[in-house]
């Protein structure tokens, strides 16, 4: 099953993880993020709430058995 088992529990530890790094106001605005696993890596993703936003949102890969931040970045 792993460490992190699911969407709730990887969108959970990129919020925490992410918070201190960019600050909680910019995670809130990028919310709701979005979670997808492939190949036991949990991708989280930020989202960007208008067409002609200039900006940066969150991506994040998560290790599902170990829980391991594998990629940080903050990016179009």
């Amino acid at each position: 099953m792993g460490f992190v088992p699911d969407k709730d529990t990887a969108v959970a530890i990129a919020y925490a993880v992410a918070v201190p790094i960019y600050g909680k106001k910019e995670m809130d605005g990028e919310m709701p993020f979005r979670a997808e696993m492939e190949n036991g890596v949990w991708t989280i993703l930020g989202t960007m709430h208008c067409q002609s936003c200039v900006g940066e949102t969150l991506v994040m890969q998560i290790d599902k058995n170990f829980g391991k931040i594998l990629f940080l970045t903050h990016t179009q």
